[in-house]
């Protein structure tokens, strides 16, 4: 069996002899090149986006109406038994 996509291992940002020859690299410039259109997006759904991906003033500060949220539960338990949920004998 063998996969469909071969790709080696990256060891120099120079282009190689094959790629060069596939065109490859020229193709990939002209793709990173292309301009891209904006996409349209009604202020209902951007109003969604923006209240989903909300980053408080500091996002490394927990919060205690976040005690709630399972990862910070997961964590506490964490720091009182010193065992993640689920990964019994680690």
């Amino acid at each position: 069996m063998s996969h469909p996509l071969h790709l080696p291992l990256v060891i120099s940002s120079e282009p190689s002899e094959r790629d060069l020859r596939s065109n490859v690299v020229r193709d990939f410039a002209r793709y990173v090149d292309t301009p891209r259109q904006r996409l349209e997006v009604s202020d209902e759904d951007r109003s969604v986006y923006e209240n989903g991906v909300k980053v408080p003033e500091n996002p490394l500060l927990v919060e205690e109406r976040d005690g709630g949220k399972a990862r910070y539960q997961a964590y506490a338990l964490y720091l009182r038994t010193g065992r993640l949920k689920g990964r019994a004998g680690v």
